[in-house]
């Protein structure tokens, strides 16, 4: 499933991509596009593709958040020498290379920042939301939960939850005369 997922991505990222090396090479050329820019705008829509469609590692449940974000920004930062090197675009021993591979870093660390933040309010919201319910349900079963707390295995909702503990916790089965009226 997240191959299918990082592969749509990766088509989006290769489009925006190819269009943001577009606008780079028209905002950088006053003769406009020209078949020598193809390699350029294709590499641009490739690092976009890689960009996009990696990003999936954020939905690897077993790996920890600061897994996901160093295999993420690492595996964008190598695409990036990659790229930069094999089209001549910076060398190495230049500091605007440097440069460049530091304001990345600051500006994906304030990406992720902001992206944690807004996922961390969201998932306190709904953490509310859900104590706001639980709270609306234990009010209205006719059982007191102080008294026959609920346990989160249990799959019956609400007072069928309650009602199956009664059954359950007396020694004797219920019969067909000894029914409970809710």
């Amino acid at each position: 499933m997240l191959w299918k997922k990082a592969a749509l991505l990766g088509i989006v990222g290769f489009v925006l991509g190819c269009l943001i090396g577009i606008v780079f090479i028209l905002t950088g050329s006053s003769n406009g596009l020209a078949l020598k820019d193809l390699p350029h705008i294709l590499l641009g829509g490739i690092y976009g593709a890689v960009a996009m469609g990696s990003s999936v590692v954020y939905e690897i449940e077993r790996w920890s958040i600061a897994r996901a974000t160093a295999t993420h920004f690492l595996l964008l930062l190598v695409l990036y020498f990659l790229l930069v090197i094999s089209m001549g675009w910076f060398r190495l021993d230049e500091p605007v290379f440097w440069i460049v591979v530091a304001v990345m870093a600051v500006g994906y660390v304030f990406i992720w920042l902001f992206q944690y933040l807004s996922y961390r309010r969201k998932i306190c919201e709904m953490n509310e939301d859900l104590k706001k319910w639980k709270r609306k349900r234990d009010t209205d079963c006719p059982f007191n939960p102080q008294t026959r707390p609920f346990s989160p295995e249990d799959d019956l909702p609400g007072c069928f939850r309650a009602i199956s503990r009664l059954c359950h916790h007396t020694n004797e089965k219920p019969q067909a005369s000894k029914r409970l009226e809710v």
